[in-house]
C-alpha cells in the first residue's frame, strides 16, 4: 500500500517531454472528488471569458498572441497543487479561484475597453497602472476602472505555458536592446514594439518599480500607446525619511494628472473604502504569518506565493472576493493550528526562499516538496509591504500609498540600501527556517551585485544558502530541468539528502505547459 502511494503525483503520470497528464493524480476518493468538482468551477470561472462577450474574445485570440496562454490556465492551477491534500487542497483551490477570477474579469475589461474591437465608452474611464505599481488610487475614482499593463500580457501568460512570454523578448532584443537586460522590463517594450498593446486608456501612470530599468519600458509603452502619461517615479531609497515629503507630493501629483485626463474628482470617502479593506488584507496576512512559523500551517506554496503576489499588485483592497477568501482560509488555518494537524507530513527542510521566482517555472517549490520534502513557508517577495494605511488622516493616507509603492513586489528588498536584502536573515530565524534558497535572476544587475556579501554572511552564520539560476521569462536559457539540477546538486553535496521520489529528479518537461 505504501509503494501504491509513493508512486502517486511521479513522472509516471505524465508523457515524456511535457506535462500533460495521462490521468489525474489519484489523491484518496475524498480529495480526488473535491479536486474534480473544484476544477469543474475553474473551468465555468475560465468560461466567462468567452461568455462575457464572444465575438471581442474571439478578435482578442486572433489578434494578440499573448492571450492563447490562458487557454492553458487549468493545467497551471493542477500544478500549483500537485502537492496539495485535504485541507490544503481546499484552501489551494479557493486562493487560485480568486486569483482566477479577478483575472477573467480583468482580461473582460481590457478586451472590452480595445478601441481596435470598436470605439467605447469604457477605454475613456480606464486608467492605466504600468508594472507592479498597486492599483490603489483608484478606489478614489469610483466611476473609472483601472487595468495593470505587463503582467497580463508577459509575467502571467508565461506562467500558464512557458513559452508564451520569450516572443516578446526576441522581438525587442532583434531592435538592438542588449540580451542580457532585465527580462520583466524589456518583455513589455517587445510587446509594445510588436502592436501588441491593447489600444485603450484615458491616461497611463508609469512606474520606476522595482527599479530604475522600469524606465526604459515606460517610455517605449507610453509613447506607442500615444496617451497622456506620468511617470511615477517613488523614491527609491523609501528607509530614508527626508524623501517622505517628495514621495507624498508625487503622489498628489498623480491624482491631479488623473483628475485632469479624466475630469473626474478624488472621492476621499470612496478610497477609505478600498483603505479599510486593504487593512484587513493586511491584518489576516500578519496573523497567517504568525501560523507560518508552526509545522501546522496548510496553505500550499505556490498558491501562498501567487495569492500574496495578487493581493499587493493586483488587488490592494479593490477586490471584495480577497478579503472574504482571507477570512474563510485563516479560520482554516486556525483550525489545523488548534488541533495540531500538520498537512505537510513530507516536511523534512523548512526553506526561505528570495528573489523574484521564474514565471516560466512558479511551481517550481511544488517539486521541491515532492521530491525533496523542502517545504516553502516563507517568501521575501511576499513579505513586502505590510503597513497599514490611515483612514482618517489624508497626508499620512497618501503617504501610506506611497510606502506601498515603495515597497510593492520584487522592490522592498532590492533597492534603498543593500540592509534592505540582508532582511533574508532575520525572516530565516523567525519563520524557523533550516535552509535558504536565492533566486538568481541572470538579467538583474541589483541583485548581482550582492551575491558576495549574501554568501559571506551566511557562511558567517552556518546557514545553507543555495542559488538557483533563471532567466525570468526564457526558459531557453536555463530550463526547468537545469534548475531542478541545480537544486538536486546543493541536496545531495550540501543536505546529504536522498531524494523522496527519484522519478522527479531528472526529467524532461521542455515541451509542456
Amino acid at each position: 500500500m505504501a509503494e501504491k502511494k509513493q508512486d502517486r503525483g511521479t513522472r509516471k503520470r505524465f508523457y515524456d517531454g511535457y506535462e500533460l497528464a495521462k490521468y489525474r493524480k489519484w489523491r484518496g476518493f475524498k480529495d480526488s472528488w473535491v479536486d474534480y468538482v473544484e476544477w469543474i468551477k475553474d473551468r465555468g470561472v475560465s468560461g466567462e471569458l468567452i461568455k462575457s462577450d464572444p465575438i471581442r474574445a474571439f478578435k482578442a485570440f486572433t489578434t494578440y498572441r499573448w492571450m492563447a496562454p490562458y487557454l492553458a490556465s487549468g493545467a497551471m492551477v493542477d500544478r500549483t497543487l500537485e502537492d496539495a491534500e485535504g485541507v490544503s487542497l481546499k484552501i489551494g483551490h479557493e486562493f487560485m479561484r480568486v486569483i482566477l477570477k479577478s483575472n477573467v474579469k480583468a482580461l473582460v475589461k481590457i478586451i472590452k475597453a480595445d478601441k481596435r474591437f470598436g470605439d467605447n465608452e469604457l477605454a475613456d474611464k480606464m486608467v492605466l497602472f504600468e508594472q507592479i505599481t498597486s492599483p490603489i488610487l483608484i478606489g478614489g475614482f469610483p466611476n473609472l476602472v483601472h487595468s495593470v499593463q505587463e503582467p497580463y500580457h508577459t509575467i502571467l501568460p508565461t506562467a500558464n505555458d512557458q513559452h508564451g512570454g520569450y516572443y516578446f523578448t526576441d522581438v525587442i532584443d532583434s531592435y538592438g536592446l542588449p540580451s542580457d537586460s532585465c527580462r520583466v522590463s524589456s518583455s513589455i517594450c517587445g510587446v509594445a514594439i510588436d502592436d501588441q498593446l491593447p489600444i485603450e486608456g484615458a491616461c497611463i501612470v508609469t512606474s520606476n518599480a522595482p527599479c530604475d530599468s522600469s524606465v526604459m519600458n515606460s517610455s517605449v509603452v507610453a509613447r506607442r500607446l500615444q496617451i497622456p502619461a506620468i511617470e511615477g517615479c517613488t523614491p527609491m531609497r523609501w528607509r530614508d525619511e527626508s524623501t517622505n515629503e517628495y514621495a507624498v507630493a508625487h503622489v498628489k501629483e498623480i491624482i491631479k494628472f488623473i483628475e485632469d485626463t479624466t475630469g473626474e474628482k478624488f472621492d476621499w470617502d470612496a478610497f477609505f473604502k478600498v483603505v479599510e479593506r486593504y487593512n484587513e488584507e493586511t491584518r489576516i496576512q500578519l496573523e497567517l504569518w504568525e501560523l507560518a512559523k508552526t509545522p501546522y500551517y496548510p496553505v500550499p506554496a505556490v498558491p501562498n506565493l501567487l495569492f500574496r503576489s495578487f493581493q499587493l499588485s493586483f488587488s490592494s483592497g479593490l477586490a471584495d472576493e480577497v478579503v472574504e477568501v482571507s477570512r474563510e482560509m485563516l479560520k482554516l488555518c486556525e483550525e489545523c493550528y488548534e488541533k495540531k494537524i500538520n498537512m505537510r507530513p513530507k516536511t523534512r527542510h523548512r526553506i526561505l526562499v528570495c528573489g523574484a521566482p521564474a514565471s516560466y517555472y512558479m511551481h517550481f517549490s511544488t517539486w521541491m516538496y515532492e521530491c525533496w520534502g523542502v517545504n516553502t513557508v516563507a517568501v521575501m517577495n511576499n513579505l513586502s509591504h505590510h503597513e497599514f494605511i490611515s483612514t482618517t488622516d489624508k497626508e499620512e493616507a497618501l503617504l501610506g500609498v506611497a510606502k506601498l509603492w515603495e515597497q510593492a513586489i520584487m522592490r522592498r528588498h532590492l533597492v534603498g540600501g543593500y540592509q534592505n536584502m540582508l532582511e533574508m536573515f532575520e525572516e530565516y530565524e523567525r519563520f524557523n527556517c533550516d535552509m535558504i534558497m536565492y533566486y538568481d535572476d541572470i538579467t538583474c544587475k541589483g541583485s548581482k551585485s550582492m551575491t558576495g556579501i549574501i554568501q559571506d554572511t551566511a557562511n558567517e552564520r552556518n546557514i545553507p544558502l543555495m542559488w538557483v539560476s533563471h532567466d525570468v521569462i526564457d526558459p531557453r536559457t536555463i530550463s526547468r530541468n537545469e534548475m531542478r539540477r541545480q537544486f538536486n546538486e546543493f541536496m545531495f553535496t550540501v543536505m546529504n539528502e536522498k531524494p523522496l521520489d527519484e522519478s522527479l529528479l531528472d526529467f524532461d518537461d521542455s515541451k509542456g505547459w
